[in-house]
This record gives C-alpha cells, structure tokens and sequence, in this order.
C-alpha cells in the first residue's frame, strides 16, 4: 500500500489486485491525488461522514474527478437513512443537499442521487441486503452518469 500512497498523480488507477481493505484515510488521499480510481476487488472500509467528504471533494474539483468503490451495503443503507431518505423515497425527493434522481425498480437495481455537483450512482441497491458490497461510482461529470 505504501507504493500505491507514493505515486504521482495520474489519469486512472485501476487496483486489480487484492488488498485486503482500503482505509478512508488511504482512499481518500487517492482521490485527491488521482481523476480516476477504481477498487477492482477491494473494500474500501469508510464511514458516512467520510463518504460524505469524498463526494465533497469530487463535488468542489473543478477538473474532472471519479472513483468507483466496493462499500459495505449496510454502511450505504443505513448512511443514506441517516440523511433521510428510506425505501419509501421517490425520484425527486430531497434531502438537505441531496436530491434522489432513481430508485431502483424490477429492471434496474441501481440507485442514484446527487450531491452538490457530485452525481453518484449506488449498483446493487438493496434497503435490507447487507450480505454484499456495493458498488459505488462518484463522479463530476453527469454524463457518464
């Protein structure tokens, strides 16, 4: 992990390799060095307050900024009820600085809201799952949404 924290800044990291965890500290430092990041098979071990700070960060950055992460979906749950939302919540709704723009349905099983100008889509959304990670991709830029 030392060597991966020493890099450069660069276009796109892609971590295919196994680490066992990702740190906040550590990803966090990543995505203020990086304009793409992506955890391959990795969890990043974070908590709400700092997923928050991450999409700050993307959200602030004036070039164009993403990371795709593995989350524990009990933290992604329980974290999005803590800002108000629930698996009663429509696209549209709003909370604070969020604004849920898709709920999953029998089609898609995404969920995506923004933050900011930070545009987060959530793969794998379940309200009770926690027997899995999800997959998370922030970015700037709403078209790749």
């Amino acid at each position: 992990m030392d060597k991966l924290l020493s890099l450069p800044p660069m276009e796109k990291i892609f971590m295919e390799f196994r680490i066992p965890q990702v740190n906040a500290d550590q990803f966090l430092h990543l995505l203020s060095l990086h304009k793409f990041i992506h955890f391959y098979y990795s969890s990043v071990v974070i908590n709400g307050d700092e997923l928050k700070r991450a999409m700050e960060m993307i959200s602030t950055e004036i070039r164009e900024r993403a990371a795709r992460v593995r989350l524990n979906a009990t933290m992604v749950s329980n974290w999005l009820r803590s800002e108000g939302f629930s698996d009663s919540s429509k696209a549209g709704d709003t909370c604070r600085e969020f604004e849920l723009v898709k709920i999953p349905d029998e089609y898609d099983n995404s969920l995506s809201f923004r933050y900011r100008r930070c545009y987060i889509r959530i793969y794998r959304f379940d309200w009770t799952s926690s027997t899995f990670n999800n997959i998370i991709l922030m970015t700037n830029r709403e078209e790749t949404m």
